[in-house]
């Protein structure tokens, strides 16, 4: 039914969405990297975007040139660029 609203709803927790999705309570949007190696879940409707948002990494202005900083900021955004978020 395309008016019915949803029977319950999950907010607030990826990880339990997923956990209530692969039970078979029904579909939720859920980030790629929190359903990795989760062989119950089928992706749905792929061609639908999720929302976008901005992300910040944040840190002491006398750390910025230190070089673990930089390598932690170098291994995020790799990984942020790898996922379908």
């Amino acid at each position: 039914c395309k008016t019915c609203p949803p029977r319950f709803t999950i907010s607030g927790s990826s990880r339990t969405a997923a956990n209530v999705v692969e039970a078979g309570a029904g579909i939720a949007a859920i980030p790629d990297y929190m359903v990795e190696g989760r062989e119950g879940l089928v992706r749905v409707l792929p061609d639908v975007a999720g929302p976008s948002f901005q992300a910040f990494f944040v840190y002491p202005e006398e750390l910025r040139s230190t070089q673990r900083v930089n390598v932690f900021r170098d291994f995020l955004l790799e990984k942020v660029r790898a996922s379908q978020f």
